[in-house]
């Protein structure tokens, strides 16, 4: 047999034992095709990483077929990295089940990484079933398997299915604008866990899941997760008190916010910038390096014949409008996002340094949910035992740092909003009278027809200019 016969021989078999590797393997090229019930926005081709916090004893991997695909551990400071292969029928071998659907369900490969110093890969899985990650990460609950992706197009079937596997347990679901939480504490206390899903993608973002009868435990979030700036963010107005007359950090007058209940206010965040040089007003985050949200605000009155914008104001950033709105209190302007919330504690901590400021005697009070902190301020006037000058309960996403609902009142302004389809929690430490009427007086004039205040402040507003001009000259 001469070489070139050898050599062909040789090139023919490598070929036939390559195609029988392919077809011994699972497909793991992604499905370019997204079901209808999950997010379109989902990225297949991107990787999904998760920072871990803390990690218990060393597991082991079983697939559905009980075979052994390694032991595995990570630590707090390694990563576990998702990265979608498609969307297939449940695993045959996965004859138990869960209540999710047996269809449609993610699959993905899965990258574990433990922290020596520098990262180290501790196990892949090639192509998993959402069902056996959530089955050996422990992202789940009973039957309610639903680990790293769930599927968005019923939330409230979702809600149901976690509630009907939550035996034994007391379940826990929290639901803000972008989150949905399901907290699972078993009546035995062996197992805890919560786990915290995008509501727009269905990813999961956080996890805190631990089983004490077996020493595991693993504590992540998503690293890559950042709040949609795109978005208009729309705040309906259920009580208003005024007008503002509005001043930028020049103390120069900017114009009058009105609004009145049924009216709204749309926020569209520009971007992070650094704090205007104006902006001298004190400030409890101090980090020099911290860039602060930028937006627009478009303000709408309620009329007779339909919604009219009654204030415009451009790209200013968020401590302007906490000043000019109330969002907040003396140096903790919070406005309509937390420019930091990866240290809660920080925040908590700076808020009530906020109690007792310049002389300023205030009250502060802090209650939190799964996902979302409330702060409570009520500053006494003084001199006035009793008497209240600001009062404001204000509650934000505790990921994103997102203004969820403003309920303030200073003087002859007062201002309650939530953010669309948010449905603020009411407890607080103390029973909170019902706020005082409206001035009559207020009233009469905000509900003559809007042209017409609309044309004082327009006349106002060029006096003003004119005024201006002249001393220029």
């Amino acid at each position: 047999m001469n070489a070139k016969r050898i050599l062909t021989i040789l090139i023919a078999s490598v070929l036939f034992m390559e195609v029988l590797f392919l077809f011994s393997i699972p497909i793991v090229k992604a499905s370019g095709v997204i079901p209808d019930e999950y997010s379109q926005d989902l990225d297949l081709d991107g990787i999904y990483v998760y920072n871990v916090t803390d990690f218990g004893d060393t597991s082991n991997w079983l697939n559905f077929t009980d075979d052994s695909l390694g032991n595995w551990s990570t630590n707090a400071g390694g990563q576990v990295i998702v990265n979608f292969t498609g969307f297939f029928d449940r695993d045959p071998n996965d004859i138990v089940g869960d209540a999710l659907p047996d269809t449609n369900m993610s699959w993905m490969e899965i990258q574990i990484f433990k922290d020596t110093g520098t990262l180290q890969l501790n196990l892949t899985i090639s192509n998993a079933s959402n069902s056996e990650v959530a089955r050996e990460m422990a992202l789940k609950y009973m039957g309610f398997a639903s680990g790293i992706l769930i599927p968005i197009d019923d939330l409230d079937g979702l809600k149901t299915m976690a509630n009907s596997e939550a035996i034994g347990t007391d379940l826990t679901i929290d639901e803000t604008h972008n989150f949905i939480s399901f907290n699972f504490e078993q009546n035995t206390g062996d197992q805890s866990t919560l786990l915290v899903y995008d509501k727009f993608t269905g990813l999961l973002i956080q996890a805190s899941t631990k089983i004490i009868s077996t020493n595991y435990q693993l504590d992540m979030f998503l690293i890559n997760y950042s709040m949609d700036l795109d978005k208009i963010y729309h705040y309906n107005v259920t009580k208003y008190g005024g007008p503002l007359i509005w001043s930028d950090f020049n103390w120069q007058y900017v114009g009058l916010m009105m609004s009145n209940p049924g009216g709204y206010i749309e926020i569209n965040f520009t971007g992070y910038y650094d704090k205007p040089a104006n902006d001298i007003l004190s400030d409890v985050f101090t980090d020099p390096n911290l860039k602060r949200a930028f937006m627009n605000m478009e303000v709408y009155y309620k009329g007779d014949f339909g919604d009219v914008l009654a204030f415009d104001y451009k790209n200013a950033s968020n401590r302007e409008y906490a000043n000019n709105m109330l969002l907040g209190y003396m140096n903790f302007l919070s406005g309509f996002l937390i420019p930091d919330m990866s240290n809660i504690s920080f925040i908590k901590e700076k808020a009530l340094e906020q109690s007792d400021v310049w002389g300023n005697e205030a009250d502060i009070t802090i209650k939190e949910t799964d996902l979302s902190i409330k702060f409570i301020i009520d500053q006494k006037v003084s001199g006035m035992p009793g008497g209240t000058l600001q009062y404001t309960e204000i509650i934000y996403e505790k990921i994103s740092g997102l203004l969820l609902y403003v309920d303030t009142k200073f003087d002859e302004f007062e201002l309650e909003m939530n953010l669309e389809s948010y449905i603020p929690w009411k407890e607080s430490t103390k029973d909170k009278e019902e706020s005082e009427p409206i001035d009559e007086t207020i009233i009469n004039i905000l509900s003559f027809p809007l042209v017409i205040v609309i044309g004082i402040i327009g006349i106002s507003s060029l006096i003003y200019a004119l005024r201006k001009k002249n001393k220029i000259k």
